[in-house]
């Protein structure tokens, strides 16, 4: 039925002192096993099955026998979106285009196991003329990801003139480290070098990856020198 259900242990077996080897993938995530715990492998040539398998060429090879560059087959890597809608919203402005974050969460779920989808924003007061078009727009992005907002500040710099401020920055930084155990990968849209920090921490732990999405023009020196791509 495909459905996780619980069983009682009957016996445990005391199988001895034995040998565990290390399997580390290239994108990072590694497990302890024995000699003869087996994995599905892409490509196994004439080395011995311990099971096989219906993809062609394939076959279920003890861990003994994988050797570096096999491809073996593990689960979708965990991944969390977190996107600026400040940062975004501004670099959309100067680049002359929008992105359509309901086809990026299409796009990475084809590659990834999407556990978290926030989308952070600040909402104008209900007297600001941009209320309306801001509040139509996130009843939309509510349809495919998790709405963080908080009331759009107004700081007055003038008599009669208030810029306005809505930075999420603190509230991504926070999610996102209250969630970094549970997930592989953390993918941030956004262009802010205050993000930087954030970036080092997650990266501090083993196996995790972190990828700043966003325009060329809108993201910050200190982001761009790691290692950019471009997409068209």
């Amino acid at each position: 039925t495909g459905r996780i259900v619980w069983s009682r242990v009957n016996a445990l077996m005391d199988m001895g002192v034995k040998t565990t080897y290390r399997l580390k993938t290239a994108d990072g995530r590694e497990i302890r096993t024995t000699a003869t715990h087996p994995y599905l492998v892409r490509e196994t040539g004439l080395r011995p099955k311990r099971h096989e398998s219906p993809i062609a060429g394939a076959g279920w090879l003890t861990t003994a026998d994988i050797m570096p560059g096999d491809h073996i087959a593990a689960p979708k890597p965990r991944v969390g979106v977190f996107v600026d809608n400040a940062n975004i919203f501004y670099a959309q402005r100067k680049a002359g285009w929008k992105v359509d974050f309901a086809k990026v969460k299409t796009a990475l779920g084809a590659i990834g196991d999407i556990k978290t989808y926030n989308y952070y924003a600040a909402i104008p007061d209900a007297s600001d003329p941009a209320y309306s078009q801001t509040a139509s727009f996130l009843q939309k992005v509510a349809r495919f990801a998790a709405l963080k907002t908080k009331p759009l500040k107004y700081i007055q710099i003038a008599k009669g003139k208030f810029e306005k401020k809505g930075d999420m920055d603190v509230d991504i930084a926070l999610d996102v480290m209250q969630s970094v155990k549970d997930l592989d990968v953390i993918v941030v849209a956004s262009g802010d070098s205050d993000l930087v920090s954030l970036r080092d921490r997650v990266l501090a732990h083993a196996g995790k990856k972190f990828i700043f999405m966003g325009f060329k023009r809108g993201t910050a020196w200190e982001i761009k020198e790691g290692k950019p791509v471009q997409v068209k």
